[in-house]
């Protein structure tokens, strides 16, 4: 899992970039406290396109936990290849997970979170 990268950091409006060591820190608070990795160490898409220009039915499994949701996407066909990008709000809680914090609270994640995809399949 990589966390915190520069070019990804930039797209969404954060400049600074962590130190090798928080970015470490985060990652491994992310695999043990929150996701539980070594308990839940796949997570899971599965799509369907239902019609053309309609949104996509996904079925997220993230820590044991399914949801299903409709996602906008921009989708193109082209010579074999197919393009889909969009963005999906999603919240921690939603799959069981407890958004991180420290300190008794005083710092934490925020429950919401944004998901941006762009993909392409041969």
């Amino acid at each position: 899992m990589k966390i915190d990268e520069a070019d990804l950091r930039r797209i969404a409006g954060m400049e600074k970039q962590p130190s090798a060591d928080a970015i470490e820190g985060t990652r491994h608070n992310m695999l043990t406290k929150v996701l539980d990795a070594d308990r839940y160490p796949l997570v899971t898409v599965h799509v369907e396109r239902r019609a053309a220009g309609q949104p996509l039915q996904v079925a997220i499994t993230l820590h044991g936990v399914t949801r299903t949701l409709a996602i906008p996407v921009e989708l193109r066909e082209e010579n074999g290849v197919i393009s889909v990008k969009g963005t999906v709000q999603l919240k921690q809680t939603d799959f069981g997970l407890t958004p991180f914090s420290v300190m008794g609270g005083a710092m934490s994640v925020l429950d919401p979170m944004e998901l941006r995809f762009d993909l392409t399949a041969r």
